[in-house]
């Protein structure tokens, strides 16, 4: 089960002009979000690391998107 909730999948689809979604397609939506999520905080934390700092900094994410 997904850790995010419903609401601000809605507004993204909203946004993205589709303003309905399946209670299953959130939470298919939500799982793959939340994978992109981890492997951009795994990538963002090595990048850091390679700069010899602790803390990741906007410019580590930016760096690795």
């Amino acid at each position: 089960m997904s850790e995010l909730p419903n609401a601000p999948l809605q507004r993204i689809f909203k946004k993205a002009g589709e303003a309905k979604i399946s209670g299953d397609a959130k939470t298919t939506y939500a799982e793959a979000v939340e994978e992109y999520a981890l492997e951009l905080a795994k990538k963002s934390i090595a990048e850091a690391n390679s700069n010899k700092r602790k803390t990741v900094k906007p410019e580590d994410i930016k760096s690795v998107i």
